[in-house]
């Protein structure tokens, strides 16, 4: 295996030069989520406009949606390891796209197969693609956390452009969304199929685990490997508040929105989507400012750990529901309408951009950089499943906010946010010196 080349440390401190082979999975990933997140964020309007679905039981069925198809990634992980961490992605959007086909019948005996195939294609994709994303800034650890802040923000560009033209086709046809979910994830195959011409260059090996005696990496894990081992899982775990609150976006939120906010603007009604979609928006204006940022404190020498960050990201999720708290304190238990001003879900929607971009690619920078080459897939997996428990809870309590009052419902999200926030503050140093950063 050819030798990385020696860099400097002025170069390891200044470079800020991102190789196009992520931009090239950006791409892929970005039409990915285009159908991905098409369906989930329209689903519960899909339910309870078109089927007439009642908002509990269509909030049920779009957390078990999201997750189911964010705990998948752990099998999808097990395959990558085992198999490779390139085809999986060609199974999983081509089964993506089935599912979309299959949903744009609005037949309703088959949404949960429909959506069902979706999930799987995603469970596939996902561990694979930040697998490889992972071996591309093997080499580069001084700017890995923002080239997978730039990745996250990136692929949300897929998100952002599906709320804003399936916003405004399903008031029109609800088959056109889902034709286009799949015209979008076939294009994704282009961008693929250039990335894994220039990931030749990369040490990206085609299987592990076909025999103990042709598995390089067969050796016992070192005690710095197991300590990293249990610093992923803590911080996977920890996650998981964080996204039963993220999760609200497309459920309890939505409604909200739906019902109780002013989208009037003279005599056009701004669609629901276009109002959801500012999260993204927000992800994407703030994730290359705040990459840069990043840098600036590697040459001060003064970074903030991902422990700390992922305090702080549940310390501004915890302010998005305290602000949608006090923006509901006037709506009356019971009440069908209201008219409360958009400025507060912009403030909102803000607040919970930053949060996402200081814990998701974090995180996903953390695992794959710490995760023991054999399990990387595993862990990355692990990781995901942790954000589809915390989508289904999130979508399970979605069901309760018009019994509970809206200022008691968000309440929960400030309080589950910022206590774990304080604990991970007391424990950062102890997380940070099992990370063992010496041995990067």
């Amino acid at each position: 295996m050819r030798s990385p080349p020696r860099v400097s440390e002025k170069e390891v401190i200044f470079s800020n030069k991102h190789p196009l082979e992520m931009y090239l999975l950006a791409i892929t990933e970005m039409c990915q989520r285009f159908a991905y997140w098409g369906i989930g964020n329209l689903l519960v309007l899909l339910l309870v406009t078109h089927f007439t679905y009642d908002a509990s039981k269509a909030s049920h069925l779009f957390g078990a949606y999201t997750g189911i198809a964010f705990v998948l990634p752990l099998l999808g992980g097990l395959v990558a390891d085992k198999w490779n961490y390139k085809s999986p992605i060609y199974l999983g959007m081509s089964l993506t796209i089935l599912g979309c086909l299959l949903l744009a019948s609005l037949k309703r005996a088959l949404i949960v197969p429909s959506i069902g195939l979706v999930a799987l294609g995603g469970g596939l994709f996902t561990p694979a693609i930040y697998s490889l994303l992972g071996s591309v800034y093997s080499h580069r650890n001084h700017i890995r956390e923002g080239g997978f802040s730039i990745y996250y923000s990136s692929v949300n560009v897929g998100t952002l452009i599906a709320m804003i033209t399936l916003g405004y086709l399903h008031t029109l046809n609800w088959a056109w969304v889902f034709y286009t979910c799949a015209l979008v994830q076939l294009i994704g195959f282009i961008p693929y199929m250039f990335a894994l011409k220039k990931l030749k260059t990369h040490q990206v090996p085609s299987h592990y685990f076909l025999s103990k005696k042709e598995d390089p990496h067969h050796f016992r894990l070192k005690r710095h490997e197991i300590e990293r081992i249990a610093v992923i899982l803590i911080m996977t775990c920890i996650s998981i508040v964080f996204w039963m609150a993220y999760n609200q976006t497309g459920s309890s939120l939505t409604l909200f929105i739906l019902n109780y906010t002013n989208r009037h603007v003279g005599k056009f009604e701004i669609p629901t989507p276009w109002i959801t979609c500012l999260e993204t928006l927000f992800l994407i204006l703030f994730a290359f400012p705040l990459a840069k940022f990043y840098l600036f404190l590697k040459r001060i020498r003064s970074s903030a750990s991902p422990p700390m960050k992922t305090a702080l990201s549940l310390f501004f999720i915890g302010l998005c529901f305290l602000v949608m708290q006090q923006a509901s304190h006037n709506i009356p238990l019971g009440a069908k309408k209201g008219s409360i001003s958009p400025t507060y879900l912009v403030i909102s929607f803000g607040l919970m951009a930053v949060a996402e971009l200081l814990l998701a690619p974090i995180g996903l920078s953390l695992v794959t950089n710490l995760s023991p080459h054999r399990y990387r897939g595993l862990l990355t997996g692990v990781w995901f499943t942790c954000i589809g428990t915390g989508f289904y809870i999130g979508g399970y309590l979605a069901g309760f906010a018009s019994e509970m009052g809206w200022p008691s419902f968000f309440q929960i999200f400030v309080f589950t946010s910022f206590i774990p926030a304080f604990l991970i503050v007391l424990f950062a140093k102890k997380l940070d010196k099992m990370r063992h950063v010496n041995f990067l």
